[in-house]
């Protein structure tokens, strides 16, 4: 198996926000950089991806708490086409 990234941090929304936009940029560049500690892996983007977002809801203690969770998955074939892309955000 390949080399897994695995990175779980408490962040302000800023932080995250910053984050999320820097991860943008980079897929719209078409390269992926992730770290972690002295590991990093680099891969170039497809102009074709799979993307799945889901927002959860869970309960905890009897309905008093509430843990919400936003997941975000990206998926693309190795040697997919790499056309230009036009850039645009229909789910906003």
């Amino acid at each position: 198996m390949g080399k897994v990234l695995i990175k779980s941090e408490k962040k302000s929304l800023v932080e995250v926000v910053e984050f999320l936009g820097m991860l943008a940029d980079q897929f719209k560049s078409r390269l992926l950089t992730l770290r972690q500690e002295t590991d990093e892996v680099t891969v170039n983007l497809p102009s074709d991806l799979i993307i799945d977002y889901k927002l959860v809801k869970k309960s905890k203690n009897s309905g008093k708490k509430i843990k919400m969770q936003l997941e975000i998955k990206v998926e693309w074939f190795v040697g997919a086409k790499t056309e230009a892309v036009e850039w645009f955000l229909p789910f906003l």
